[in-house]
């Protein structure tokens, strides 16, 4: 009868299978669904004899972190038994000289390739330990049951499934607001783990949690993307819109909609209005090489003091996490707040709570799906563990946990000034900014600027426009492009005006706000992003004109 992949039961994901029995393998993609890269796969194999089968995902080359899956480690489960890792010794990148047989090479250049025992019986295979949908549905009605809590239904996904939040204490003025979401991308399967762990330990009967049940009302999202776990999608920048991509004041998806509205309304009773809540914590899996790490929000939109609070939040989990499962700031690098283009790092969910003053302590924390910073593989009990350190820093942050004597919080890798922020520079440059003027001199000529202009410009109907003198040491052209935000009472609107042009050795750079807009807004903030240009670069304060 020979080796069938099954993929006929809720939360599969796998497409394009070619069974080579003879070989004992299987070549299969990771479907896209409607995302531009993928991630995620989970299947079934029956017809094993007991020895190992090999499995080739053909299409690396689409994946995230195509060049780090030398790091991946897939997971299976026998017939009956428990969820474990592959052996990372049967887990290699390309094809081996015998795989053109069966891979076009001109149609796959990259495959991904590791071998798993197989019986007679039914064999589960996926990327990482699956939390399904299913899981997700138990695990908020077991913990529905405990004393103090709810379980809300916020809204119907697009698919109509349930988005539902856990509710742990009654919101109510002088009690802290804290928010926890997870798998905004389905396929990050280590954050429904976390949240899982986070919650048994607030419910549990230690000192601390019934400590952190006084003082705060908690809510959890454990699965927000619904659609995407239920269906087995990776679901990262899915269409229309990625979902930590859509926090705005007028989101398109309407589970971030519903979540927002809920935000607001439990963060109100709790402080008042205008006043943030203590904590919005996001919970992500990074790329397939990376170790756990926190990520705090952009600082060119959030501010230094913000940043720093973000530090010692991630701090404190550190510190509460054992060595088994650590998550570290020190593994927190500069490039990780600036993985999103300048009209999209504002629309991510720590960042938009950070810069529009809606949380005291915002962050996301990016958990491994493969090895950790101690170099061991990750289980579902390490994410749990990082949950629960999550959690006990909460109550710190609850109590008002204070630094310790002598201990300053790190400047964000951004110079930050009161007129200027960084969005993204070279790292290899010489940069100096005053109130009027910020001057870059690039090392080579692909030199790339991303800068914001932090004052805001008040709207009133009509439009208006800005000019900002810019002088270049070299006279080539350079792409340009310019970018206003709007905003209303404070909180980005999530309407971006883009505007392309060059820019030749000395010129002015020029906005025009545009003469209608698609939401209300009564402010607006300038940012510019310039490509390609040797030498120094020097961008003068803008000026406004016609704002009305």
């Amino acid at each position: 009868m020979g080796i069938r992949i099954l993929t006929d039961f809720p939360g599969a994901a796998a497409e394009k299978i070619r069974v080579v029995d003879a070989e004992k393998r299987v070549c299969f993609a990771a479907p896209l669904h409607d995302s531009p890269r993928g991630m995620w796969f989970h299947f079934k194999v029956i017809g094993g004899d007991g020895g190992p089968v090999t499995f080739v995902l053909t299409n690396r080359d689409q994946m995230l972190g195509a060049g780090d899956y030398r790091r991946a480690v897939p997971v299976f489960r026998p017939e009956g038994g428990q969820w474990r890792r592959v052996d990372p010794l049967l887990c290699s990148v390309d094809e081996p000289g015998r795989s053109q047989t069966f891979i076009d090479p001109h149609k796959h250049r990259q495959a991904f390739m590791f071998a798993v025992p197989c019986g007679a019986g039914e064999t589960e295979v996926a990327y990482c330990y699956p939390y399904t949908f299913d899981m997700v549905t138990a695990a908020l009605a077991r913990w529905g049951k405990q004393r103090g809590t709810r379980v809300l239904t916020v809204c119907k996904s697009a698919a109509g499934r349930p988005v539902r939040v856990l509710q742990i204490g009654t919101p109510a003025r002088g009690k802290k607001c804290v928010w926890v979401t997870a798998r905004q991308h389905s396929g990050e399967v280590p954050g429904s783990f976390a949240a899982e762990g986070l919650v048994d330990a607030i419910l549990s009967s230690a000192a601390w949690a019934k400590s952190l049940r006084q003082r705060a009302a908690i809510f959890v999202c454990p699965a927000v993307d619904v659609d995407g776990v239920a269906e087995g999608m990776y679901g990262k920048d899915r269409a229309p819109v990625d979902f930590n991509r859509d926090w705005r004041l007028f989101p398109q998806r309407a589970e971030i909609r519903a979540l927002r509205k809920l935000m607001d309304a439990t963060r109100e009773k709790c402080a008042g209005k205008g006043t943030p809540m203590l904590v919005n914590l996001d919970l992500h899996g990074p790329g397939p090489g990376a170790v756990s790490f926190p990520v705090p929000p952009h600082p060119a939109w959030s501010g230094r003091e913000s940043w720093q609070r973000a530090w010692w939040f991630a701090k404190l989990v550190e510190r509460n996490c054992p060595e088994s499962s650590p998550v570290r700031w020190a593994n927190s690098w500069p490039d990780h707040i600036d993985w999103s283009p300048p009209a999209n790092s504002c629309r991510c969910s720590s960042t938009f709570h950070a810069a529009c003053s809606l949380a005291d302590y915002s962050q996301t924390i990016e958990l491994t799906y493969n090895w950790q910073g101690n170099n061991q593989l990750a289980t579902p009990d390490d994410w749990r563990r990082i949950g629960q350190a999550a959690a006990k820093a909460i109550e710190s942050l609850a109590r008002g946990a204070k630094l310790p004597p002598g201990v300053r919080p790190p400047d964000p890798p951004y110079y930050l000034s009161p007129f200027w922020a960084w969005l993204n520079v070279p790292r290899e440059c010489n940069a100096k900014v005053n109130e009027e003027l910020v001057s870059i001199q690039a090392d080579g000529p692909q030199g790339y600027a991303a800068l914001l202009f932090s004052e805001p410009i008040p709207l009133g109907r009509g439009r208006f426009s800005a000019a900002a003198e810019v002088y270049r040491t070299s006279h080539g052209k350079c792409p340009a492009t310019r970018l206003i935000f709007f905003f209303k009472n404070g909180i980005f609107t999530g309407e971006v005006c883009e505007q392309v042009g060059e820019l030749s050795g000395q010129a002015e750079l020029h906005w025009r706000g545009p003469a209608t807009r698609k939401h209300p807004a009564d402010s607006a903030r300038l940012g510019v992003t310039i490509r390609n240009w040797p030498g120094t670069l020097t961008i003068a304060k803008p000026k406004v004109a016609d704002a009305e």
